[in-house]
């Protein structure tokens, strides 16, 4: 008895120090894994204690499922613990029975089939042979004759062992044991659930902590772009969490994309966002998969050769990548990928240890994932906030420019339109770089017009220049997308094709342009958005992003609204322009046709210059007629110098000459000899110079005018539009600038009026000559009646007064007039006068005795027919002290006193010879177009003076 109680207690002894080994190991638990090693263990102590057992298991009974930790069936570890169906026992009614009731043990004794069956569902649904590679087939369940599970109840489930072949008792001393075991393990079990459940309670709080960082950090975000930061937060938390992950990203709007749209980051600084199109590869083929399912969650595993397929096919796709990166990516020995896709968006992480990420840390990427997924919202609404204030900045800029359309007055306020453009796009994000300009095509041509504005002070300038469309590659390609209106014309320059387009462009004679050569960059962007009429086009030395693209396609759409605006000013200008020429010329027209007298010619010619300068031409300084006069006489008027004056209109520059006495370079040379109806004619600082020189022999005063504007103006030449008229030329000086296309119409319209001025006026001028000649006929008329009649040489006085008053009635500004005959010696005459309508006493005129007298006496004795000879200042007034002191003529001064009649302070003295004397006509003013009205008086009075003296010899011999 002894010896057996010794041998009892050995045994107990035995048992409890197993139960202390299982109970300390199980205790000192961390991770629910160890349970592998606990039932290794365990075993290890149920066999050493003489029990036989083949697996060894501890089951947790789930609501859903079994986790079954177990050994294999040779007691070595397994790696990993495999889950069951409810099902797998609830289909075995008393293993149900049990496990619903307090029994603390139970005996499953399964003969062959249905062990077979058993195992086949443990194959099939939970992965038996995945989990234990040496699990025994079902011919090892055959050949062994069933199975047998002895198990033990724990307050969570239950710990077993398994037997070979069906064995309906099993020793009671080893199921004795596997109880006491039980309570062992499920005492020590509670305090490792204890401690699970505080440090999953830690790891819980470090979880929710991670979590806010990300919540907080996305409902801080004020921009989109933000979302870079957002995703290095979620990096940072992942890798504070102990997790392996050493990339990370973010996939947005997975569902209503084709491609990847990615916001990612790791510790080797990739670009912060990329767009993937689809390549062959398993990341994008199971993300697919996963899609078309409508799964949420997917991993890869990557071999070192598989993961740099995969990198190198990457970036291909991501040209901005560093060389470096690549390398990096490509030294990491494999790539493990975990990705979960929720509603909109999809985020995953990887490590390139090729590690699978667990179950436990799958499951916090989820959570990651849904955090976000509830802030993405926020994403979403800046998005949207942001578009829509981006819109709204958008349309604001376009109703700018809409507004400044529709404010248009002229066409040059283009200028103002296409500069705000400008300006407009400059603020919306365009690179300030960036430079615009507008290509207004034709169907016609090659010709392409360029347009660019500048603003210069408050002044907008619209700069207009022409390139032929044939000199490079670039406009080539252009044109034809205008004329296929293609929406969108995009062309690089680089590298000899760069330097050969801006050396065309510095060289194209007709746009004021120059690009520094040594200033250029490598690579220049162009882009070219196509309207009806040509193309709003922009050079930028960066590429443009879609979102500029869009705003300029909108800011072209809205500038072939302006140009169609612009095009309707210009009509309605045209229009209007018309109308301003035709009534300016109708209202020379008017003028000519109001004339009721030649002197009005220039009259008409102030209106000519009147209405030319009205039209505002750009540069116009002067306006000239050259008219064709007798003997080879060209008469020139200068229209600006046209003043209307208290005596009429005059003509301060109205200069005669012949073109044969000019130099033969003067510029009048080429206007008067070119025949063609409409031409322009250049004179440069040489033609100017023979010009001043010229005009000096008229003028000096108006030769030193000119030549001080030259010199105070910048003068690099002169352009003469000149029309041809009916009697001559007109022309329109043009400084330093090329006359409007319009000016040929202006100038022929014009032209045409003069014309019709200067006919109206030849008329005039040949029906007032005739009605002159009448009155002068009349008027020789009466002198030759009034002599005739005379009977007495003492009715010359009275004849003398009909002479003035007849030289008066003709207009001609006589201060006196009268008849001298001449003594024999020629030294004196006797004078009959008349001044001022009063009847002079017959006076003799000594001809030598006074100074002021000699010059008629060299006439008379010079013979000359018809001799001018003008006074004034002191000269006349020693002529008049010296008739005053005559004699005979005292009376004659009193006379003048008595009728208050003043004498002239300058007069012009006309002598018309005759064979006894002369006709005296003394006029208050040079009356050169009167000289040949006083020979005509001459000779009419000779011949009836002569008869006057024939009569008075008749009677004196009859007397006598």
């Amino acid at each position: 008895m002894d010896l057996e109680k010794a041998e009892n207690q050995a045994k107990e002894a035995k048992i409890e120090s197993a139960l202390e080994r299982i109970r300390g190991q199980v205790a000192s638990m961390r991770e629910s894994s160890e349970l592998l090693e606990i039932m290794v263990s365990m075993r290890k102590e149920f066999v050493n204690l003489g029990h036989e057992a083949h697996y060894f298991w501890h089951m947790r009974w789930l609501p859903e499922s079994y986790e079954k930790a177990m050994t294999s069936g040779d007691g070595t570890q397994i790696g990993m613990v495999m889950s069951l169906p409810r099902q797998i026992h609830g289909d075995i009614q008393a293993v149900a029975d049990w496990e619903k009731g307090s029994d603390p043990l139970f005996v499953l004794a399964m003969e062959t089939e249905d062990a077979v069956d058993y195992v086949h569902k443990m194959i099939t649904w939970g992965d038996f042979e995945k989990v234990d590679p040496q699990a025994p087939t079902l011919e090892d369940i055959r050949h062994i004759g069933g199975l047998t599970f002895v198990m033990a109840r724990t307050s969570h489930g239950e710990i077993g062992y398994s037997l070979p072949g069906s064995v309906p008792n099993p020793p009671q001393e080893d199921m004795d044991t596997l109880v006491r075991f039980a309570r062992v393990f499920d005492l020590a079990y509670q305090r490792f659930e204890d401690l699970k459940k505080a440090e999953h309670q830690t790891r819980e709080t470090q979880i929710e902590l991670a979590l806010e960082r990300v919540r907080s950090r996305s409902m801080a975000m004020q921009k989109s772009e933000e979302l870079q930061e957002v995703i290095q937060v979620v990096f940072e938390q992942f890798v504070s969490l102990d997790i392996l992950v050493e990339h990370t990203g973010f996939i947005l709007d997975y569902k209503d994309r084709e491609d990847m749209f990615i916001w990612l980051a790791d510790k080797n600084g990739v670009p912060s966002q990329i767009t993937l199109p689809y390549f062959d590869c398993p990341h994008w083929n199971s993300f697919l998969e996963t899609k078309k399912n409508g799964g949420n969650f997917f991993t890869n595993l990557h071999s070192f050769e598989e993961k740099n397929k995969f990198y190198n096919d990457l970036f291909e796709l991501i040209p901005g990548a560093e060389e470096g990166l690549r390398k990096i990516y490509l030294s990491y020995p494999g790539l493990a990928i975990s990705t979960v896709l929720l509603d909109n968006i999809g985020l995953y992480i990887e490590n390139f240890e090729s590690k699978p990420f667990t179950q436990e840390e799958n499951a916090i990427l989820m959570r990651f994932g849904k955090v976000f997924q509830q802030t993405y919202t926020r994403f979403l609404d800046l998005k949207r906030a942001e578009a829509q204030a981006k819109e709204a900045q958008i349309e604001s800029s376009l109703e700018r420019v809409r507004a400044q359309t529709m404010a248009m007055h002229n066409s040059q306020d283009i200028g103002k339109c296409i500069v705000m453009m400008f300006e407009e796009l400059t603020a919306l994000g365009v690179n300030e770089k960036t430079r615009f300009g507008i290509g207004i095509l034709n169907h016609e041509n090659e010709n392409n017009q360029l347009w660019t504005a500048s603003k210069i002070g408050a002044e907008f300038k619209l700069h207009i220049g022409h390139l032929e469309m044939s000199w490079h590659p670039l406009l080539k390609s252009a044109r034809k997308a205008w004329k296929e209106q293609i929406p969108l014309h995009t062309y690089v320059l680089e590298g000899e094709d760069l330097l050969n387009y801006y050396k065309m462009l510095n060289q194209a004679p007709d746009y004021k342009i120059q690009i520094p050569l040594e200033k250029l960059p490598k690579r220049e962007f162009h882009y070219g958005f196509v309207f009806e009429h040509g193309f709003f086009y922009a050079f930028s030395p960066i590429e443009f992003p879609a979102d500029i693209i869009q705003i300029i396609h909108r800011f072209s759409s809205l500038f072939s609204q302006t140009y169609r605006r612009y095009l309707d000013l210009k009509r309605a200008e045209a229009q209007a322009r018309e109308a301003q020429i035709n009534l300016g010329v109708e209202r020379v027209r008017a003028k000519a046709l109001a004339m009721h007298n030649s002197s009005q010619i220039l009259e008409v010619v102030d209106v000519l210059k009147n209405e030319m300068l009205g039209l505002e031409i750009s540069g116009v300084v002067a306006a000239t007629i050259y008219l064709k006069e007798e003997e080879d006489l060209i008469r020139m008027w200068d229209l600006t110098s046209v003043q209307d004056t208290t005596d009429g209109f005059q003509v301060t520059l109205d200069l005669k000459f012949k073109l044969s006495e000019t130099h033969p370079k003067f510029f009048v040379r080429r206007i008067w000899n070119n025949t063609a109806q409409y031409f322009i004619e250049k004179q440069d600082p040489k033609d100017m110079a023979i010009t001043i020189d010229w005009l000096r022999q008229y003028n000096a005063e108006e030769a030193d005018n000119v030549a001080e504007f030259l010199a105070t103006n910048t003068f690099e030449y002169l352009l003469h539009p000149t029309v041809k008229l009916a009697n001559g030329k007109m022309s329109v000086d043009i400084l330093n600038t090329s006359p409007p296309t319009e000016m040929e119409s202006i100038m022929v319209k014009m032209g045409a009026a003069f014309d019709l001025a200067y006919k109206r006026f030849q008329d005039l001028q040949k029906a007032e000559a005739q009605v002159r000649e009448a009155k002068i006929e009349a008027a020789l008329e009466k002198i030759r009646s009034r002599t005739m009649a005379m009977q007495q040489s003492d009715e010359l006085p009275e004849a003398a007064n009909v002479l003035f008053n007849e030289v008066r009635k003709l207009g001609i500004p006589a201060w006196s007039c009268g008849y001298n005959i001449l003594s024999e010696d020629l030294k004196s005459t006797t004078c009959w006068m008349s001044s001022e309508n009063e009847i002079q006493t017959p006076f003799r005129l000594p001809l030598t005795e006074h100074e002021s007298m000699l010059p008629w006496h060299q006439a008379i004795l010079d013979q000359q027919e018809f001799f001018v000879y003008e006074q004034g200042g002191e000269d006349l007034v020693e002529h008049y002290r010296y008739l005053g002191e005559l004699p005979e003529l005292k009376p004659v001064f009193e006379q003048f006193d008595a009728a208050g009649i003043s004498l002239p302070t300058f007069q012009v003295n006309h002598l018309g010879r005759f064979t006894h004397g002369f006709l005296l006509f003394i006029t208050y003013e040079r009356v050169p177009e009167a000289h040949d009205i006083f020979m005509r008086f001459t000779k009419v009075f000779e011949q009836t003076y002569t008869r006057f003296l024939d009569l008075q010899q008749k009677k004196s011999r009859v007397k006598n």
